[in-house]
């Protein structure tokens, strides 16, 4: 849980960046970081990648505690 946690502070603070750097930070493959992405997705998040901005965005934030009640 504090992986998914920390993935979605760094999305929501703009600093994820690109995937290779982003499962880096988080000491994870690309594999387990797209894993995490689906599994913040089943939260109902709204996750994608902006190309143009090289980061992951979260369209529809909300309180991360409040998707785990």
């Amino acid at each position: 849980m504090q992986q998914l946690q920390k993935l979605h502070d760094l999305i929501k603070e703009g600093k994820s960046g690109r995937p290779e750097i982003l499962a880096n930070n988080l000491g994870v493959n690309r594999s387990t970081l797209y894993m995490l992405i689906e599994e913040l997705k089943s939260f109902n998040y709204e996750i994608s990648y902006s190309r143009s901005k090289k980061k992951f965005i979260i369209n529809n934030d909300k309180s991360f505690c409040a998707n785990l009640n």
